[in-house]
């Protein structure tokens, strides 16, 4: 590899540290070990991440009189509460195919709780009160959870573009 390489390497793998400080007027400054935000303490971003992680969400949904309160968004290790708001038979199914199963049975009061382990759509319908399409979607009482992938710190996704960009301007010159 050239020193340009080289170079344009250190530097995407440093400069995102060193530019990700920015503690404003108070608070915790996330940012990288080099950061000197002066009477602040600092969290680098990888850390945050990780504490985002370890503290999951819990999304309820109200399930009432043939209807699912909403759809929910949340992030993978996130849990759904379906929570009965008013006594009536229902039940929470998934619909066939998705890459996680869940069914809460009939039931007419209480909660069921489902925690999402892969991003992805999850359409899902009452037994007696819906249907499974039998095409990934549902009708009649059904909804939906979209389950997002927890994000990579900023400063991996730079690095990685930033990298990709100086190899391939390294080829285009090689290349004449």
């Amino acid at each position: 590899m050239s020193r340009f390489c080289w170079v344009a390497l250190l530097a995407v793998l440093v400069s995102p540290v060193a530019m990700a400080c920015s503690c404003g007027t108070g608070g915790d400054c996330h940012c990288g070990a080099s950061c000197s935000c002066a009477g602040h303490s600092t969290t680098p971003k990888a850390d945050v991440v990780a504490l985002a992680l370890a503290s999951p969400q819990t999304v309820q949904v109200g399930v009432d009189n043939f209807l699912f309160s909403g759809d929910a968004t949340i992030h993978v290790g996130d849990t759904v509460e379906w929570h009965w708001l008013n006594p009536g038979t229902h039940t929470v199914t998934s619909v066939a195919g998705t890459p996680e199963s869940f069914d809460s049975g009939f039931q007419s009061d209480g909660s069921f709780f489902h925690t999402f382990t892969q991003a992805g759509t999850y359409n899902y319908y009452c037994q007696l009160h819906g249907f499974d399409n039998g095409d990934g979607t549902a009708g009649g009482m059904s909804a939906k959870v979209t389950v997002l992938a927890v994000p990579e710190p900023a400063f991996i996704g730079l690095g990685a573009v930033a990298t990709l960009g100086a190899l391939l301007r390294r080829r285009r010159t090689v290349g004449h």
